[in-house]
């Protein structure tokens, strides 16, 4: 392939991998470092690509391990969710007179939820749910057998539910107490 072809490739994706990196890096300060050693990588094994092969699973390689790189160096302190215990009680910070909005809260729990999952199975879940990418396109790119991929998709969109599931309920949002209610 022509470096020129080369580059127009890269090009037409850039947008989609620095997304890709906004969401798994843990420092949003290093996105655009991580995003241009990831894109140096990249075109430094461009003689490595093969073609007639997926490109875009095989550029998501790069990106994907230089975020888990970077995640690694910044050694943030991570809140997992089994060692919450089931005890935990979140601070209610809602207004005393029981007023709330249903986009009140929104803005930060649905961006945070995903960001207590792992590494791999945030990239799994980002790069099927926002990206599109085939299981077979995320294995190639994670390095893992695409059976993983699979089981880190459910286990991700597993916690992801339970975890939300309060919020939906409380904002009515849940389908199946909405079902529930309509029966009755």
């Amino acid at each position: 392939m022509k470096d020129n072809d080369f580059i127009q490739r890269i090009e037409a994706h850039r947008h989609e991998f620095y997304a890709y990196l906004h969401r798994q890096l843990w420092d949003k300060n290093l996105v655009d470092d991580v995003f241009s050693q990831a894109m140096l990588t990249v075109w430094e094994k461009r003689d490595q690509f093969m073609e007639g092969t997926n490109f875009r699973a095989w550029i998501y390689k790069i990106p994907t391990f230089k975020s888990f790189s970077s995640n690694k160096r910044t050694s943030r302190n991570v809140i997992r969710l089994e060692d919450i215990g089931e005890n935990f009680e979140p601070e209610d910070d809602r207004p005393q007179d029981g007023s709330l909005h249903w986009h009140e809260g929104c803005d930060e729990a649905l961006p945070q939820a995903p960001k207590r999952l792992s590494e791999k199975k945030r990239a799994c879940l980002l790069m099927r749910s926002l990206k599109g990418l085939s299981y077979k396109e995320i294995a190639d790119s994670v390095g893992i057998p695409m059976g993983m991929v699979m089981t880190h998709l459910h286990r991700a969109r597993k916690k992801l539910k339970r975890e939300l599931a309060p919020l939906a309920k409380e904002r009515g949002w849940d389908s199946t107490t909405s079902k529930k209610e309509d029966q009755a």
